[in-house]
């Protein structure tokens, strides 16, 4: 799958984490039904495919393109200059060319910080009770606070 076939679930508000099983793993209902994978373990199992598409921890993924959402005005144009192509590139590769764009346009005093924000492991990690999405997002307010 290319990223833009990642993005247009990932990208939205809520991901649809539900369609990305749906189209990762068709038989997904056939594979609880049997018994190889458990109800209580499809979660994860979303969360370790969009890792494994991204390269990198689902919660770095999902605050990577939740930056680019809030921030597209900004950094659509930025990765288009850059020859960013979600339609040809694989999400790996989308999110490291954002990555690099976000690093670019921000004040370089205030990289560590957004590096240490991004890459924070989010404690539904350690209480699975919590709702991941609680702390996924980062605040608009946050990122363009640490452009200047």
């Amino acid at each position: 799958m290319c990223a833009t076939d990642w993005l247009c679930y990932l990208m939205q508000a809520e991901p649809d984490l539900d369609t990305i099983l749906s189209e990762v793993v068709p038989d997904l209902e056939d594979l609880v039904y049997d018994g190889a994978i458990r109800l209580d373990q499809v979660y994860d199992t979303v969360m370790d495919i969009i890792s494994c598409a991204a390269a990198r921890p689902w919660w770095i993924t999902l605050r990577l393109i939740s930056v680019a959402r809030y921030q597209w005005d900004i950094l659509g144009p930025e990765l288009l200059a850059r020859g960013a192509d979600p339609n040809v590139q694989s999400l790996s590769g989308w999110l490291d060319v954002l990555l690099v764009t976000i690093l670019a346009a921000m004040d370089p005093k205030k990289t560590t910080m957004f590096i240490m924000q991004l890459e924070a492991v989010p404690s539904v990690m350690k209480d699975s009770s919590k709702d991941p999405f609680d702390e996924m997002e980062m605040d608009p307010g946050a990122f363009l606070s640490l452009g200047g």
